[in-house]
């Protein structure tokens, strides 16, 4: 079960089509869906969630935020050696939000980002619910996959991010 702290979360900004891109930063890149919470006839919140990166030295630390429409999204980061470290969760409003961190194993280890190149995470989903007993409600998150879809999930990201169409992209995990 998901421990809920008081806080608030802040995202990266994620490319847009058409943004001008760096030639000092690298690109991670994926696709981060989050579900429309399964509500149970209750009035339907936003629920986040995000994936954190960190530099291994601790300079840099990222979160791209998930997104209902699932397309792959990219963000841009300083080249270093980084790894995939938690997800982060909140309501809307930011009233209860937590974290998971993940155990150390393939999703977690150490990849090095190099400047004008762009490098492919994992396309992730996460599903939500709200649940109520009496007046109060409970929200959950889970990540439901991690899949490994970088052919389909690269030309997409191409497609919908060209002016990086002529990146070269890697995996940032190996298969």
């Amino acid at each position: 079960m998901l421990q809920l702290l008081a806080g608030c979360a802040t995202y990266t900004s994620t490319l847009e089509p058409g943004t001008k891109t760096d030639p000092e930063a690298g690109y991670v890149y994926g696709r981060f869906k989050i579900g429309r919470p399964d509500s149970g006839g209750l009035l339907p919140a936003r629920l986040r969630a995000g994936l954190v990166i960190n530099e291994k030295n601790g300079a840099n630390s990222y979160a791209i935020q998930f997104e209902l429409e699932g397309v792959p999204s990219a963000i841009a980061i300083k080249p270093g050696t980084y790894a995939i470290k938690k997800l982060t969760f909140a309501t809307g409003d930011y009233l209860q939000s937590g974290e998971r961190i993940f155990p150390e194993g393939p999703l977690t280890t150490l990849f090095t980002v190099e400047s004008g190149k762009a490098y492919y995470l994992a396309d992730f989903v996460v599903a939500t619910k709200i649940s109520a007993t009496g007046s109060s409600r409970t929200f959950s998150w889970q990540l439901t996959s991690v899949t490994d879809n970088y052919i389909s999930t690269t030309a997409e990201f191409k497609k919908t991010l060209p002016q990086l169409e002529s990146i070269t992209t890697l995996r940032a995990i190996a298969k």
